[in-house]
C-alpha cells in the first residue's frame, strides 16, 4: 500500500535527482549511487524504484531532455523569431556531426537566450556523399521541420563561415 501510494513521489524524487546530476554535469553513470545515498539519508521511498537498469536510466534522461527541448521549443515559437548557431564538426570517432544552437528573445523574460538544438549525423543518409553544402542543408532543413521552427522566422544564421557552411 505505501509503495502505490508514494508512486508518484518516487518518479518526481528521481526525475529531480536526474536533473540534478545532469545540471551539475556529473555522469548518470552516477544516479544508481546517487539513489542509494538518498536512500540511506532518509528518502527510504526510493527504494520502490526498481527501474534502475542502463536502459531505464537513459529512459529518464531522455525524457528529461526532450521535456527540456519542448519547453524551449515553445518559447522560440513563441517569440516568433529566431537565430541560428550551427557548425560542421567530427567527433573523436571521426563522425561528421552538425551541431545547432537557436539564439532568441524569451518572451516571458525578455531576455536574449541561446539554447541547445540538436547535433545530427550529417552522413546518417547513405545518399549523402560527404559533408556537402547541399547534405548539410538538408539536414538543417529536416531538423527545422522535425522541431517546427518556421524557416521564414529564421532572422539570423551564424557559422564560421567555411565554404561547406555558407554554400559556395
Amino acid at each position: 500500500v505505501n509503495q502505490v501510494n508514494s508512486r508518484d513521489k518516487v518518479l518526481s524524487n528521481v526525475f529531480r535527482a536526474c536533473y540534478f546530476l545532469a545540471k551539475h554535469e556529473i555522469s548518470n553513470r552516477k544516479l544508481i549511487p546517487f539513489l542509494d545515498f538518498l536512500e540511506q539519508v532518509g528518502l527510504n521511498d526510493i527504494r520502490y524504484f526498481r527501474h534502475r537498469s542502463e536502459y531505464s536510466v537513459r529512459e529518464v534522461f531522455l525524457t528529461i531532455g526532450m521535456t527540456i527541448k519542448e519547453m524551449i521549443l515553445e518559447n522560440v515559437q513563441e517569440a516568433r523569431i529566431y537565430g541560428l548557431l550551427a557548425d560542421d564538426a567530427t567527433d573523436v570517432a571521426v563522425v561528421e556531426q552538425m551541431v545547432a544552437f537557436v539564439s532568441y528573445v524569451n518572451p516571458s523574460t525578455s531576455r536574449h537566450e541561446v539554447k541547445f538544438l540538436f547535433i545530427e549525423d550529417v552522413l546518417n543518409d547513405p545518399k549523402a556523399n560527404g559533408a556537402t553544402a547541399d547534405v548539410l542543408l538538408k539536414v538543417l532543413t529536416k531538423q527545422l521541420d522535425d522541431n517546427k521552427l518556421q524557416l521564414q522566422n529564421m532572422m539570423s544564421i551564424a557559422t564560421d563561415g567555411a565554404a561547406v557552411m555558407t554554400g559556395r
